[in-house]
């Protein structure tokens, strides 16, 4: 539950332009080891940390958060967030603009807009939505995937308008049909079925984009449609790792060798710890 609010939290920020947000699988890697904050810094290349707890009892929720200068170990803010879980995504983008202030960002409307709303979304389905994702993080394979989707499938049924357990959904299924786990046309009709619900609710949320951006590249190999929605989600949420490298990864399939690499590595910036992001961008040097 803490990882999932923590990659949560992450994805809001994400959503800042001004902010270089390091991905889940860099940042995830320090956890539970002995490291000075200030070696961690320097390795991300960041200038700012942000530490934090979760605790939960029942339906409530309370997230405390601290945020430390990487290069001088002070500790700038630290406060505590407390609410039920309808309303944890409200909590997380408190956080988020709070971080956003003690850093000295001037937040443009748009932006203002986005932190300062949040629909309330069902306790246990969103529980069922962090489950999945942890799945999708930590696991490979046919069987773990069915029950990611298992678990977001409930979690639609507790909570019909949950979009981001359908925009996962989407990805779940275009993983299952990419790597021939299950190459059907039923796959394929299942995540537009998903697809088709997140674009009914929200058909400019990242997450959305991102979403169909999968369905027409692992599903049709249509990298015109596919990079459009990528373009579309990285103006929204500039830090996003994923869009990065895919917009890399259509540059390579359509030939254009010189832009691969750019894209490629703005995704591995954000992202420093992945080995596979550091393997594709060799595999395109060796190609040139």
């Amino acid at each position: 539950f803490s990882d999932g609010i923590s990659e949560e939290l992450l994805n809001v920020l994400a959503k800042i332009p001004d902010l270089r947000v390091i991905s889940r699988s860099s940042a995830f890697s320090y956890k539970g080891k002995d490291i000075r904050l200030e070696q961690v810094a320097r390795e991300l290349r960041v200038a700012h940390i942000l530490e934090g707890s979760v605790r939960k009892a029942g339906n409530r929720v309370r997230i405390t958060a601290q945020l430390i200068h990487g290069a001088s170990d002070e500790h700038l803010w630290a406060n505590d967030y407390e609410g039920d879980l309808t309303d944890i995504l409200a909590l997380q983008k408190t956080v988020a603009r709070a971080i956003a202030g003690e850093i000295g960002l001037a937040l443009k409307p748009k932006e203002e807009t986005y932190l300062a709303s949040a629909p309330q979304v069902n306790p246990e389905a969103y529980q069922l939505y962090l489950r999945a994702r942890a799945l999708r993080s930590s696991s490979l394979g046919k069987e773990s995937y069915e029950q990611a989707l298992d678990y977001l499938s409930s979690a639609v049924g507790l909570d019909p308008e949950f979009v981001e357990a359908y925009a996962a959904a989407v990805v779940q299924h275009m993983l299952m049909y990419w790597w021939a786990l299950d190459p059907t046309q039923e796959r394929l009709d299942a995540a537009k079925a998903a697809l088709d619900a997140a674009l009914r609710l929200a058909p400019d949320d990242p997450a959305v984009l991102v979403a169909r951006g999968r369905y027409h590249y692992h599903g049709f190999r249509d990298y015109t449609l596919a990079i459009t929605d990528f373009n579309r989600a990285l103006a929204l949420a500039p830090s996003n790792t994923d869009v990065h490298t895919y917009i890399g990864y259509i540059h390579r399939h359509l030939g254009d060798f010189e832009a691969a690499p750019v894209s490629q590595m703005k995704g591995f910036e954000l992202d420093p710890g992945n080995a596979n992001y550091a393997l594709e961008i060799g595999f395109t040097y060796r190609a040139l």
